[in-house]
């Protein structure tokens, strides 16, 4: 297909150009409204901070418990 007047191209440009607003429309959507892609240093500083420890006592709370339970079963199997 050959475009041979000015006026086709601008009309094959801006069906592009509309499509290409819708596409960008249709992705931030989909985005999260979330601190973690805040523009502010700060937000997403502690956003990251906040989800470290939440992460972190996932991880810390079972292996306490473990610990824990470990010890009760080696403290009765002892007599104390």
């Amino acid at each position: 297909m050959s475009l041979t007047t000015p006026e086709e191209r601008l009309a094959v440009l801006e069906t592009q150009y509309q499509q290409a607003v819708q596409r960008i429309a249709v992705l931030e959507s989909r985005i999260p409204n979330s601190s973690i892609i805040s523009p502010k240093f700060l937000s997403r500083a502690f956003t990251v901070w906040g989800h470290m420890i939440v992460a972190q006592l996932i991880v810390t709370i079972p292996i306490y418990c473990i610990i824990f339970g470990l010890g009760l079963l080696m403290g009765s199997s002892n007599g104390y």
